[in-house]
């Protein structure tokens, strides 16, 4: 092997380990960031207590996006693709419950959701995802 060819192997190998860490930092701020708003849960509790239905889509979008942080944090620790797709039928999820769609966009989503399932019934192989996220020994 030539020696322009290890120092390629070993550029690469470095971004990659930079990539790596940067990652982590990141999944860390975001942990930061989700524990830091969770300080405002008993706030959103409280607003609750009015009894209208803003109060309630106010309390879901905040649930809903605190959970879609946490599922990516795992998906970016430990991806795998059940939880590729469940964070993405989270998301459309979310979408129809919180945002006033038309009709047209309402049937998109809907399907989206279906497309989702399926993925998840008949294509999905969780024993192939197992073997390719578990490391190497």
């Amino acid at each position: 092997m030539r020696n322009y060819d290890k120092f390629q192997l070993w550029l690469r190998d470095l971004i990659y380990r930079i990539c790596d860490y940067l990652i982590y930092i990141l999944v860390f701020s975001i942990f930061i960031a989700i524990i830091m708003t969770l300080f405002a849960l008993p706030e959103q509790l409280h607003a609750l207590l009015d009894f209208n239905s803003e109060s309630l889509i106010g309390f879901l979008q905040y649930a809903i996006n605190m959970l879609i942080a946490v599922e990516m944090i795992h998906v970016v620790c430990k991806p795998s693709l059940d939880s590729v797709v469940e964070v993405l039928i989270i998301a459309v999820t979310r979408e129809v419950i919180i945002n006033h769609f038309s009709t047209f966009e309402t049937l998109i989503a809907i399907l989206a959701l279906a497309v989702l399932f399926m993925i998840r019934k008949f294509l999905f192989i969780k024993q192939i995802d197992k073997e390719e996220t578990q490391p190497n020994a």
